[in-house]
């Protein structure tokens, strides 16, 4: 509705949601190294991720970061175990191994996909469940 206040963080209610990003690509047609993707406006946990790929890669890594405000994509502190996703799991699901102390992302942070070597794997989908409630 036209005119109404937004309602300011401290007010705002628990999140509890599931987050799908299709990652960008480059001029290739291949997953782009280092990307955002998503801002935490409040302090977030992430309780799971995954990735899926139409066609993975046998020899890059992916691997979930968090990266304070005017920290650079690829410069943050790892959340997750790097995963490789396999040409032999394509249209398959991987799950993240999230670091037990490194999946609560501070207020003003972003969730980053930091990807080692030059992929190769295109079609790629990173989902994450998280919350806002800190337990």
């Amino acid at each position: 509705m036209a005119g109404t206040p937004a309602l300011e963080v401290k007010s705002f209610p628990d999140v509890f949601q599931y987050i799908s990003v299709i990652c960008r690509t480059d001029g290739s047609g291949n997953v782009a190294n280092n990307q955002i993707l998503h801002y935490c406006e409040q302090e977030t946990v992430v309780d799971a991720a995954f990735i899926r790929m139409a066609v993975g890669d046998d020899d890059a890594t992916f691997t979930l970061e968090k990266c304070t405000d005017g920290t650079a994509t690829a410069s943050g502190t790892d959340m997750s175990a790097a995963l490789t996703h396999a040409t032999s799991l394509n249209n398959k699901k991987s799950t993240f191994a999230l670091i037990a102390t490194e999946n609560i992302v501070p207020a003003d942070s972003a969730i980053t996909l930091k990807v080692t070597g030059t992929s190769t794997a295109t079609t790629v989908m990173v989902t994450l469940r998280i919350r806002t409630r800190v337990a």
